[in-house]
């Protein structure tokens, strides 16, 4: 019985010490300059651009349209002006009026490196609270903005106040 353990676990360290050159093995050939060939591009792929193609650029400012026209909308049901959307810094002071958080939490996103990720998640779930939304909504706002701002701003939900406070 002892043999056994003692073989079965040597065998599994063989097993694991095989799989393990096996992966530096490959990873050592995927990662040779040679097979790269990274030195080889022509000239007109110099730039980021040449790899994402015109089809690439034509759906990416589809969908940062669809995303301003989203957020004009949600701004305009909250009872701001809908062009703050597409002024850098004053689009996220309008924001923080439509979720009712004071203007200084501005100087913490731009500034504060880690805090700005966390004051943005807390932005957006007292944003769908300001309409109604609950903590799912939130979670798809984050993780399928495309789809679930313009259900935000074209669907029925109606402003109810900063983060879901009866509006007076």
């Amino acid at each position: 019985m002892i043999c056994n353990k003692v073989n079965g676990k040597r065998r599994e360290k063989k097993f694991l010490h095989f799989f393990i050159i096996l992966f530096f093995y490959f990873l050592r050939k995927t990662i040779n300059p040679q097979n790269l060939n990274i030195m080889n591009y022509p000239a007109d792929f110099s730039s980021d651009l040449g790899h994402i193609g015109v089809g690439g650029i034509i759906l990416s400012l589809i969908i940062a349209l669809l995303m301003i026209v989203s957020l004009w909308k949600i701004f305009t049901k909250a009872g701001k002006p809908g062009w703050a959307v597409i002024i850098p810094i004053y689009n996220l002071i309008v924001w923080l009026e439509i979720i009712g958080k004071p203007w200084w939490w501005i100087l913490l996103i731009v500034f504060v490196p880690f805090v700005n990720i966390i004051l943005l998640i807390i932005m957006v779930h007292l944003l769908s609270k300001s309409f109604g939304k609950g903590g799912w909504f939130t979670v798809g706002l984050l993780f399928l903005s495309i789809i679930f701002y313009p259900v935000l701003a074209f669907g029925n939900a109606a402003y109810v106040g900063p983060a879901g406070a009866a509006k007076a």
